[in-house]
């Protein structure tokens, strides 16, 4: 199953990419922290004009990661 974006409680913004942010969020059911990379799409349309493999690159990082117990 995976988890939905409302499962999770933003707690700060750590870093900053291209068309990206990255934050600290808690899962609420668990209350664990993961680093989340939240797409700017808007960022992404403009970027598209000039280079045309953005969402290659994308789709690359696309992933959820599930550690192990």
């Amino acid at each position: 199953v995976r988890p939905k974006s409302q499962d999770f409680e933003i707690e700060d913004q750590i870093g900053e990419g291209n068309f990206t942010k990255i934050y600290v969020a808690k899962y609420k059911p668990t209350k664990k922290q993961y680093a989340i990379k939240a797409i700017e799409k808007p960022n992404v349309e403009k970027m598209k004009r000039r280079h045309p493999n953005i969402m290659n690159e994308i789709l690359m990082e696309k992933r959820v990661y599930t550690p192990y117990s």
